[in-house]
């Protein structure tokens, strides 16, 4: 029954036929489908009824459509509304060699629509028997189009007579909806062949190799009761490999020891004297002897000199302009909001999502970096005038005086355009009392003012070098006079900042203040940040703009890497030996390049270039050889693991029973707990049994082993000793319904009274007066026990026991 009676007879589309009807609406989340049909039903409102499933609302309303009104019904999924899966035969492990997965000819895929969405199913079965017309509204990727497809045969399974049309948009406005209305288009079939082309792919080689690996390594080197699964990915193990690289990197760097002379001048400026440190042109030397002889030849010049002065040869003057930032991208945005506002890229996508289904930003997945001219930004810039934080900077913008420099210019063009979404925008202002997250909050202030520092100006300074000579060396300071802010008048996340230089002349004689020779040593680098792992992700081509989060999260939900107190990705023990075993066998499935072959292909059946067949019977034949290698040379794996997860069964052996435990003081690493296998232990070490239990934590970076005593279970706490910066441990006894709380480095390692003194003088971390006081177990071979480090370490009054 329908609230709304149909009242139009004989309705002509300009892209087809149309005999009177409903039109079926459908959007990828139920917020898009109500957004939407309140922008469409164009404040007359609309009637809302319940689908089968509570969460996928249906709504009805009359919409003007090719001139004439006309009833609609809008409702949604809840993302992808189907599955893909090996038929019921291969389904279950063990049903076949993992090795006949990657034949398309020995197992064959079905995809059907799971328990969990049939209620959708069911609403648009119902739905599409009384329409007449289909319309698309999935989001524009690759994946909206293949989710687009879904729908479409579930709807024509009850209803093959629909019409059926795409709506393409890119933000959920008002001007965008109406305008995908009023050129419905029909849906794209290479770019949904794409995407079923990486589905099946990803499924058949993760399917393979995860089979393999989890009945290969779990029950004999992994702790059993874990239960966990050994999953390979095709875009998950080149991610993976990425954090592995840079944390053996560090592990194997070696430091070098150089030389550097440093230079400090005494300039006389407005009554008092001024120091300016200069750069020594030869930035440093490797060489001690050549070092030295060059610092002796300027020593000698210098104090040759009746004064000790430095001669100016040079005062060189240029402007210099920053250029404001280019329209933002997707992988630009997941790496600027981790770097500047913290955020992981998996919550940046989960926010940015939210902001475009309320209609406040464009949308979220894009590879376009430049504006079309068909845009009208202006509109978008004024929309922004009412909001506090940069409305002035706005008028400024839209109301340019000859006195201000700030005026609108047209952004800058980026050489990326996917031609289906424009740059991240604002599309209308934030609400007056902010959105309902501070996260929200946030990305939405930081794409506005990135937007507005897209329409300004470049910045402009001028700069000053002055170059100064000591015997045959150079030694150069720069000085800056910013000009013009420009765009860092809204950007406020990167700074533009004056540094002054005092007057001088080319020849004149300034006194040299200080003459060194300063040794260093080169340092690694440091561990991936996530903006460092995205940029990586993005230039070897793992994953796409809309993809590289989920990879991200998945090697962080799957144990393999974890990101330390600086929020830095280091590999845990799994992640390392998975990546060196695969190395050790010659299998290189952890190295980016044959993904970023894999999409090159994939990017060719979106143009039809190539077939979808074609693809997947190329790549799936390589994905075939590394399998038949790895099996091959099976033995190289067993040993990485045997290695690293002693095996359980050995008697008198240790064996790991708790990959994660605490933290090294050291390099930040996870603390492992293992154990001696001994008769009468229980496998996880954690109650007491008939034999004390022998354990130790284990750093596998630092090659260090830890003695733990021997009954309770250890637990991190949280706080950091002040003297070796160990993480500290908790020792819950369950059978004894007590805990006590130790330093593990300290514990084995008693500090001297020296450290313990440097430890007091920085004062306790908290307020040892107010907290409780625990036991503290502590070695019985210290003849004098310096508690305060204890209180110092947990922040806590204590007791030796």
């Amino acid at each position: 029954n329908r609230s709304i009676t149909p009242h139009i007879e004989g309705l002509v589309m300009k892209n087809g036929d149309l005999d009177g009807g409903w039109v079926l609406n459908v959007a990828e989340k139920p917020s898009a489908a109500k957004e939407i049909s309140g922008l469409l039903s164009g404040g007359r409102g609309y009637q809302t009824r319940a689908g089968f499933s509570s969460y996928n609302k249906v709504f009805e309303f009359e919409c003007e459509l090719d001139r004439q009104r006309v009833p609609f019904v809008f409702t949604s999924v809840s993302g992808h509304l189907k599955v893909l899966d090996f038929e019921d035969r291969y389904r279950k492990w063990g049903s076949c060699s993992p090795r006949a997965l990657l034949s398309r000819s020995t197992s064959n895929l079905v995809s059907y629509v799971p328990s969990g969405m049939k209620p959708i199913e069911n609403t648009l079965h119902r739905e599409a028997r009384g329409c007449t017309m289909l319309v698309l509204w999935l989001d524009g990727d690759s994946e909206g189009e293949n989710i687009a497809y879904e729908v479409m045969s579930v709807c024509l399974s009850k209803n093959p007579r629909l019409l059926v049309k795409r709506a393409r948009f890119s933000a959920i406005t008002t001007r965008d909806v109406r305008q995908a209305l009023d050129n419905l288009g029909s849906l794209n079939a290479p770019l949904n062949a794409m995407v079923e082309a990486r589905q099946e792919l990803d499924l058949r080689a993760g399917a393979a190799f995860t089979r393999f690996l989890t009945t290969r390594v779990r029950d004999e080197f992994l702790v059993s009761e874990l239960k966990q699964v050994v999953s390979y990915g095709p875009c998950q193990f080149p991610t993976l490999a990425l954090v592995v690289d840079r944390f053996l990197t560090i592990q194997s760097f070696v430091p070098q020891e150089f030389f550097v002379i440093d230079l400090t001048l005494s300039f006389a400026n407005a009554g008092r004297n001024v120091s300016v440190k200069f750069d020594w042109n030869r930035s440093r030397l490797f060489d001690r002897f050549i070092a030295s002889a060059v610092f002796e030849i300027c020593y000698e010049s210098a104090i040759g000199q009746d004064q000790e002065q430095a001669l100016v040869v040079a005062v060189q003057k240029s402007q210099r302009t920053r250029w404001k930032p280019l329209p933002l991208a997707t992988v630009e945005m997941q790496k600027q909001v981790s770097r500047k506002l913290g955020m992981s890229s998996e919550v940046t996508m989960q926010v940015a999502e939210k902001l475009y289904t309320q209609g406040f930003i464009s949308y979220p997945r894009t590879e376009t970096d430049v504006f079309s001219r068909n845009l009208n930004l202006m509109e978008l810039v004024q929309n922004q005038a009412s909001d506090r934080r940069w409305g002035s900077f706005v008028t400024r913008l839209l109301n340019p005086s000859q006195d201000d420099p700030v005026r609108f210019e047209w952004p800058r063009a980026g050489k990326n355009n996917d031609e289906a979404h424009p740059p991240i925008h604002p599309t209308r202002p934030a609400p007056p009392n902010g959105f309902e997250s501070r996260d929200m909050d946030r990305l939405y202030e930081y794409i506005a003012r990135r937007f507005l520092a897209c329409c300004s100006v470049d910045a402009k300074g001028s700069e000053t070098v002055i170059v100064a000579q000591v015997g045959a060396e150079l030694f150069n300071a720069k000085g800056m006079i910013v000009e013009r802010q420009g765009f860092y008048e809204v950007f406020i996340y990167d700074r533009w900042v004056d540094k002054d230089l005092p007057p001088v002349g080319t020849g004149d004689r300034v006194p040299i203040e200080a003459l060194e020779l300063r040794t260093g040593k080169t340092e690694p680098p440091p561990l991936l940040s996530e903006s460092d792992l995205i940029s990586l992700m993005d230039r070897h081509g793992i994953g796409t703009d809309a993809t590289i989060a989920q990879h991200i999260q998945k090697i962080l939900e799957r144990g393999y890497v974890s990101k330390n107190h600086l929020k830095r990705f280091q590999p845990e023990l799994l992640g390392l030996a998975l990546v060196e075993s695969y190395e050790s066998c010659q299998v290189y499935l952890a190295r980016p390049y044959m993904r970023a072959q894999q999409e090159q292909s994939l990017k060719q059946i979106s143009t039809s270039s190539i077939g979808k067949n074609e693809m997947l019977e190329s790549a799936l034949a390589s994905f075939g050889g590394m399998y038949e290698l790895l099996e091959t040379n099976a033995r190289a794996l067993d040993e990485v693991f045997r290695r690293t997860f002693v095996q359980p069964n050995a008697t008198n052996s240790w064996r790991i029973v708790q990959p994660e435990v605490t933290r090294c003081g050291d390099c930040s690493n996870r603390l492992a707990l293992k154990q001696l296998n001994q008769p009468g232990t229980r496998s996880r070490g954690s109650t007491r049994t008939n034999e004390p239990v022998r354990r130790a934590l284990t750093c596998s970076s630092c090659q260090l082993n830890l003695v733990m005593p021997p009954f309770g279970t250890l637990h991190a706490h949280g706080a950091s000793c002040p003297i070796c910066r160990f993480e500290v441990v908790r020792v819950e006894n369950s059978e004894r319904n007590t805990e006590y709380k130790i330093c593990p480095k300290c514990y084995n390692d008693p500090p001297s009274g020296r450290e313990v003194n440097a430890a007091d003088s920085q004062g306790a971390p908290f307020d040892v007066s107010t907290a409780p006081m625990p036991d503290v177990l502590l070695p019985r071979r210290w003849s004098v026990v310096p508690i305060q480090f204890v209180a110092y370490a947990l922040g806590v009054q204590a007791r030796a026991v």
